[in-house]
């Protein structure tokens, strides 16, 4: 998602018509990001499901204090 991104900061043109790539490179850039939302929700989803089954997660990840 970074290379991509980065890509997409130097090659985008406001001013002119995309070329082929930089259109390429922005699909492949929205794939990624829409897959790496999708897993943070996953993860946010399992780890409500484990703390409501009593398995304490939250817990094991808090920093020790």
């Amino acid at each position: 998602m970074g290379i991509t991104g980065t890509l997409l900061y130097f090659g985008w043109s406001t001013t002119a018509p995309q070329v082929g790539w930089v259109e390429m490179v922005a699909e492949i850039h929205e794939a990624v990001v829409g897959a790496l939302e999708a897993l943070l929700a996953v993860h946010i989803t399992a780890v409500i499901l484990h703390q409501r089954q009593g398995h304490q997660i939250i817990d094991r990840i808090k920093p020790m204090t």
